[in-house]
């Protein structure tokens, strides 16, 4: 919730995303007199692709569990290769 009358606000618009519109963002009441219209905006977008929620996360995430999970994949074929191969021996 917006509180008060004298807030300050940035809006940042954009046609790229298929999710958002636009980001909003309120300007701190310190900021305001000392910072220049450029700097706002550029913070601003500077902050939105800090937080980018775009397809290279998740494709980082893919790798990453992929990566974590090769030790758990070559650990169950080995224990798979010393289970198969202690039954061939009982089974001389």
């Amino acid at each position: 919730m917006i509180r008060g009358i004298n807030r300050q606000m940035v809006i940042i618009k954009t046609e790229k995303s298929s999710i958002f519109e636009a980001a909003y963002f309120l300007v701190r009441p310190e900021a305001s007199p000392r910072a220049s219209r450029d700097e706002m905006i550029n913070e601003a977008n500077r902050i939105i692709s800090d937080n980018n929620f775009s397809s290279r996360r998740k494709k980082d995430e893919q790798k990453r569990k992929i990566k974590n999970g090769i030790p758990f994949f070559l650990w169950g074929g080995a224990l798979g290769m010393l289970f198969i191969g202690a039954l061939w021996l009982i089974s001389l």
